[in-house]
């Protein structure tokens, strides 16, 4: 397995128990899926100073009653796409599968000045 392989698997099983902690401490559900991802990255982004920038996609319905919501992390040297699957389980909503983090081509690098 290649380096930047394990890290991604790793970046993305931090991000889980992240969450996990936070929806065990807060105990109940957001009404919007995206609300477990915004507490989660809340949670991790404090230790985080790399990270410029979040961007969360609308929910989309899964064929089992669950959503899936893309999240793309803004760096100052390179944006990563990931894929959330959540479900809700009585009242709480909860992340039950992520996708690897996937490097994605910018367009404009962050801190490119406007002209």
């Amino acid at each position: 397995m290649s380096k930047p392989r394990a890290a991604q698997i790793i970046t993305a099983m931090v991000l889980l128990a992240a969450l996990a902690a936070v929806a065990w401490r807060r105990g109940a559900a957001p009404p919007d899926p995206r609300q477990a991802i915004y507490e989660m990255l809340e949670t991790t982004r404090a230790g985080d100073n790399t990270m410029k920038g979040v961007a969360l996609s609308e929910p989309e319905p899964q064929p089992d009653g669950g959503v899936m919501i893309r999240v793309e992390y803004v760096y100052a040297d390179r944006n990563e796409a990931q894929r959330f699957y959540l479900e809700k389980t009585g009242a709480r909503w909860k992340i039950t599968r992520a996708d690897p983090a996937e490097r994605i081509k910018t367009l404009v690098p962050y801190g490119t000045p406007v002209k």
